[in-house]
């Protein structure tokens, strides 16, 4: 079994931190900016920062990243590792082989582009794009943790954890 460490267990580049050592007041304002400030809806808040900021706060592995996907025959959606190979004739051989046993993978790393993309709903062809991030890194660290409370005693769910994760 894997478990999340503390991202201080990971080296880091000078100068970087990580969610773990907390959001620093300005980091609280950009992402107050990001709502739309303009009549037209669209955020005032150049692409560059939001990228940036995006990368902050959603770090996971930078090698690959999943993509959603729905399903035209059940309409059923999922994310899969996004692939530079998907669908190439010859070369792809989904639906028979899943992208986890093809021996033709070529994974597509997280770029300021994908995230773009991201952020605006669509990729460069006008298809919808939804990304997401794989937060477990290779060496089993991760930077953040996603829990879902749920159901009647969410709560107290809610509270054992803090308490469990010293907060």
């Amino acid at each position: 079994m894997t478990s999340c460490t503390k991202p201080s267990a990971v080296s880091r580049p000078q100068g970087s931190r990580s969610l773990g050592q907390g959001v620093r007041p300005d980091d609280r304002r950009a992402i107050h900016d990001l709502r739309p400030a303009r009549p037209d809806g669209r955020s005032s808040v150049p692409g560059g920062a939001k990228i940036a900021l995006f990368r902050s706060l959603f770090r996971g592995r930078a090698d690959v990243y999943p993509r959603r996907f729905e399903s035209r025959k059940t309409g059923k959606a999922g994310y899969q590792p996004a692939c530079a190979n998907e669908w190439i004739q010859g070369v792809c051989e989904k639906p028979r082989i899943k992208c986890v046993g093809c021996r033709h993978q070529r994974f597509l790393a997280v770029t300021d582009e994908a995230i773009r993309w991201h952020l605006s709903g669509h990729d460069g062809e006008g298809k919808a794009f939804v990304m997401g991030i794989y937060p477990m890194l290779q060496d089993e660290t991760c930077f953040l943790l996603a829990v879902d409370f749920d159901k009647a005693g969410w709560r107290e769910d809610a509270r054992h954890s803090g308490k469990r994760a010293g907060t």
